[in-house]
């Protein structure tokens, strides 16, 4: 499982920070620092090799048109 962005209850700024967890082993891992502003209510899709993250809102509710892609093992 990929988990990216979001926000804490409550509100305030979007998360700038993800982690992949290993279902076998039981543990996290911290992803590497995106190239883009943390945000929620973004759009997220596997597409079989990597996730891809498009969109969002910051605190303020102003729409992001950026995105990235994760790819797992580079």
């Amino acid at each position: 499982m990929i988990v990216y962005g979001g926000s804490a209850p409550g509100g305030g700024p979007g998360k700038e920070d993800g982690a992949v967890y290993d279902s076998r082993a039981g543990t996290w891992s911290v992803l590497p620092d995106p190239p883009i502003k943390g945000r929620y209510r973004h759009a997220v899709v596997w597409n079989g090799r990597e996730m891809i993250v498009w969109g969002g809102q910051n605190p303020n509710g102003q729409g992001f048109s950026d995105g990235a892609f994760y790819r797992p093992g580079q």
